[in-house]
């Protein structure tokens, strides 16, 4: 990938005229590169500063008498990078995991992340960086991305939007056990991102404890959660039921009436869509997930009669000294149900007692 690198190393953060010999150097063709991830968080580590966006001096920033490298001058990104400063007090501090943990849930992959050259044991200052599988070269989608990862993270350095801006190295090293330094994010995966930020999400990494507008399982889905929140749920119901059979999108469509104003079909689909391609990309393809409807026919193997919910209903019936069962129901199907699993007592054989504990240890064990 292409980006812009100062060829002097340093061992502190620069200072006034360091800055200015920095965007000089930069300025000149020779400081663009074409380098790996590795690459470029190996010159980081060293001391040395990386500008991710390619700004060729152009003849028309000369004439103009501009120094250095101009935002104006953009021609192309691949590495996006984000300097969180956790300069606010009014809010939670942010950590390089959480960060690297929140992305993954839209299907971004952190490379790397270093502590800048400021950076204390009181107050953490990090930057994180990302790769996408092509190069933006359309200004507006850049500007996107990148101002969606500023959206999502409110401790993050507002001035990282531009695509002049330049990131120091260094004297720290890079963290270690965060980022995947052969990771690669797709440029589809980049503009959901920034489509979900855009459209009213916020604080993309909010939880219940920390992030202002929690949402509540139950309760509406309130603005400024609702992108996010339907995301995570349509990669937990697709997790849990598997894309066939169409009770995930079922299961999806019910809960985004909870949305309060209501999503619009595209960014409903939006949300859906993504949560589905990771469902493909990283759960289905792990060796450890294993999906619904194989723990579905083991158990039909055994008792072909019975539902799923119905299996759960016969356990209690099998446990000594339970005399009550309160179950709760969604919708007339599932009272009807319930009430025909009830006419009979039908508690579980040795044999379908076994065959339910161990598909049960697995799910504990592994992702299901």
């Amino acid at each position: 990938m292409r980006v812009q690198i100062d060829r002097v190393k340093f061992t502190r953060k620069p200072a006034g005229q360091e800055i200015g010999g920095i965007k000089s150097r930069m300025a000149c063709r020779a400081a663009i590169k074409d380098l790996t991830a590795r690459e470029i968080a190996a010159a980081l580590a060293s001391g040395q500063t990386v500008q991710p966006g390619v700004t060729p001096f152009s003849g028309e920033s000369r004439k103009r008498g501009c120094k250095g490298t101009v935002d104006a001058d953009f021609t192309e990104q691949s590495l996006f990078m984000n300097d969180h400063d956790n300069k606010r007090v009014d809010i939670p501090k942010e950590t390089p995991a959480f960060v690297a943990e929140t992305l993954a849930r839209y299907g971004l992959a952190v490379a790397f992340a270093y502590e800048t050259f400021s950076s204390t044991a009181g107050r953490q200052r990090f930057r994180i960086g990302l790769v996408s599988d092509e190069p933006f070269t359309d200004r507006a989608e850049r500007d996107r991305v990148q101002a969606a990862l500023v959206k999502a993270f409110p401790q993050s350095d507002p001035d990282c939007i531009n695509a002049g801006r330049i990131f120091f190295g260094t004297d720290k090293g890079l963290l270690e056990g965060i980022g995947n330094i052969d990771a690669v994010c797709r440029k589809a995966d980049l503009l959901v991102f920034a489509a979900v930020m855009d459209s009213g999400g916020q604080d993309a990494g909010q939880d219940t404890a920390s992030r202002g507008k929690a949402y509540t399982s139950g309760q509406p889905i309130p603005e400024g959660t609702r992108n996010s929140t339907m995301n995570r749920f349509a990669l937990q119901m697709l997790t849990k039921y598997g894309e066939s059979g169409g009770k995930a999108r079922t299961a999806y469509d019910e809960k985004a009436a909870q949305c309060v104003p209501p999503l619009d079909s595209g960014e409903l689909e939006t949300a859906w869509n993504s949560a589905l391609r990771k469902y493909r990309a990283d759960i289905v393809t792990d060796k450890d997930y294993i999906a619904p409807d194989e723990y579905a026919a083991r158990l039909a193997a055994v008792r072909p009669e019975e539902t799923v919910p119905g299996w759960a209903f016969r356990f209690l019936q099998t446990v000594p000294g339970v005399t009550m069962v309160l179950s709760g129901m969604s919708n007339l199907d599932q009272l009807e149900s319930n009430l025909e699993t009830f006419s009979t007592d039908a508690p579980l054989s040795e044999t379908e007692m076994t065959t339910l504990l161990t598909a049960a240890s697995e799910m504990l064990e592994r992702k299901t």
